[in-house]
């Protein structure tokens, strides 16, 4: 089955040889409008073959369209890729308007750098891989469960000092039930005086303690 590039070289070749016995292009439209019907050509590109084949030695002519070289791709070679890289490398808080001005070039293509070509996401305001291995993974899981601890034992010291009519937080399982928000893995440490003041809100009851990410 001929595909429709071999179409295309079909009717032009059919238009080379209309032109050359002095058809006018809205004639051989109409004769080929007849033959291919909805698969014919516009009326435009059939005037603008007519005017190539009458022009040029039909021994020079090309029916084959050539290929083009494209857009220049000048905000995404590799010296722009490196550089943003580098740059969010070294300060994960960087804005892309600031990478921007660094690197020369438009934000826009910033962000598909970003996020496209280096495969970069923002969590927590911070430019971090897209895809994490198996060793970071465990390594992200490690750190949470011991800052979880430290934060645990903080909070116990100061709840062991604090009291609300009588009304103590010393269940370490109660804790880690009552940490009901935990984003992404990541556990930012926290003051224990910000983690006492959310374990206790209340008297005689101890409320949900969010620890952001």
């Amino acid at each position: 089955m001929a595909t429709s590039n071999d179409l295309l070289i079909k009717q032009r070749s059919f238009i080379e040889f209309l032109a050359a016995e002095g058809c006018s292009a809205a004639n051989i439209y109409a004769r080929m409008k007849t033959f291919y019907g909805e698969m014919c050509i516009s009326d435009c590109a059939v005037l603008k073959w007519v005017r190539i084949f009458k022009g040029e030695d039909p021994r020079e002519t090309i029916l084959r369209d050539q290929k083009h070289s494209g857009r220049l791709l000048s905000a995404s070679v590799t010296a722009h890729r490196e550089k943003v890289d580098c740059m969010i490398r070294a300060n994960r808080r960087v804005k892309q308007k600031e990478i921007a001005n660094a690197a020369g070039i438009s934000k826009e293509r910033v962000h598909h750098i970003v996020t496209t070509v280096l495969g970069y996401r923002k969590v927590s305001a911070r430019w971090v891989p897209r895809q994490l291995t198996v060793d970071m993974k465990a390594q992200r899981k490690d750190m949470c469960t011991l800052r979880a601890f430290n934060c645990f034992h903080s909070c116990m010291n100061i709840c062991s000092k604090t009291s609300l009519s009588g009304q103590k937080l010393d269940n370490r399982a109660l804790f880690y039930e009552k940490v009901i928000g935990c984003r992404h893995c990541l556990i930012n440490m926290a003051t224990p005086s910000h983690v006492a003041h959310h374990c206790i809100m209340s008297t005689n009851e101890v409320t949900q303690t969010y620890c952001s990410s």
